[in-house]
């Protein structure tokens, strides 16, 4: 049990933190400090600030986004140039986690993430993602056209057999023999 004498005096100086607390801190703070503050905040809350792409073309990562980059110099991509934003946009569509996706639809609209893949015509992926690619962002095989794939069917304890399918013959498509 507390002594109510202990208590009382410890109350004359005001409850830490209280409603006064955090009102003088805030006046005794420059504008800029309160900023970078929050931006602070915000960045340990969410994994990065949210930034626009005309504002600035440095760019910060979330963490599930920088994983899915590791093979490129993260330093050095840069969102306003197109070919470093299509990188990106791809690596999020083909293998992202669900905070990636999260953090590209606050980065980009859908619309912009399927004209993007339009103008790249699905370059980088192979043909079950580009079919996904159709399916999902309601895109044509004018937009992103077929490409060969190697299609392997189990064959079990025997040797594979490859025939030519597709379009024109193009494709190996390895059978049992």
């Amino acid at each position: 049990m507390k002594n109510a004498n202990a208590v009382a005096l410890g109350r004359l100086g005001g409850l830490k933190g209280g409603p006064l607390g955090g009102r003088a801190r805030a006046l005794s703070l420059s504008p800029e400090r309160r900023s970078a503050i929050a931006k602070l905040a915000a960045q340990k809350r969410w994994g990065a600030t949210k930034i626009k792409p005309q504002a600035s073309a440095k760019l910060l990562l979330p963490l599930p986004v920088a994983q899915l980059l590791k093979t490129y110099d993260v330093a050095k991509l840069d969102w306003m140039k197109q070919d470093d934003r299509y990188a990106i946009v791809r690596e999020i569509v083909r293998r992202g986690s669900r905070p990636a996706r999260t953090w590209l639809k606050g980065m980009l609209s859908e619309s912009g993430v399927r004209e993007l893949l339009r103008q790249y015509a699905g370059a980088g992926f192979n043909e079950p993602e580009r079919k996904l690619l159709r399916k999902r962002y309601l895109l044509t095989k004018q937009d992103v056209p077929e490409r060969a794939f190697l299609e392997l069917e189990p064959f079990g304890d025997r040797l594979p057999r490859f025939k030519r399918a597709g379009v024109g013959g193009s494709m190996l498509v390895c059978h049992a023999a």
